[in-house]
């Protein structure tokens, strides 16, 4: 498939409103990349945008922040307590923080922890198999 359009563009301006709904506009480096464009109004096209740095890499764009669930699961793998709990509901041994975020990462099907915050399924299946049970564990342990 020929691109209509392959070359560096300017975000302009966005705009958000209840009577043009969602816009963008961007600069075009000149009038030739225009060209392919032109009578092409109301038509479709897919887009993939990737910041470039001046440098003309690509630019990472920032990690998602860390979220309160992930912030309270980071503590928690860092705690013996912890590892005691998840060595009682999983095969596997855990020795230290890293062992205990290999064994949630399994038990919960993720590849980062982080990924609780924003999922509401995950979210739900982490309290329903890490949170709760371990939060009465350490009631029946008196903890």
């Amino acid at each position: 498939m020929t691109p209509l359009f392959q070359g560096e563009i300017q975000l302009r301006r966005w705009s958000e409103s209840s009577t043009q709904g969602v816009q963008v506009t961007f600069a075009l480096a000149d009038s030739d990349d225009l060209e392919p464009l032109k009578m092409k109004s109301g038509k479709r096209f897919m887009a993939v945008l990737v910041e470039i740095g001046d440098d003309e890499t690509p630019v990472e764009p920032p990690k998602e922040p860390i979220g309160p669930l992930c912030k309270w699961l980071v503590m928690r793998c860092a705690e013996p307590e912890f590892w005691v709990w998840l060595e009682s509901v999983s095969p596997d041994p855990v020795r230290n923080a890293e062992d205990a975020a290999t064994v949630v990462k399994f038990v919960m099907d993720i590849e980062s922890r982080r990924e609780i915050d924003n999922d509401q399924v995950k979210s739900a299946k982490f309290h329903r198999m890490i949170r709760e049970p371990y939060q009465k564990w350490l009631i029946r342990r008196g903890g």
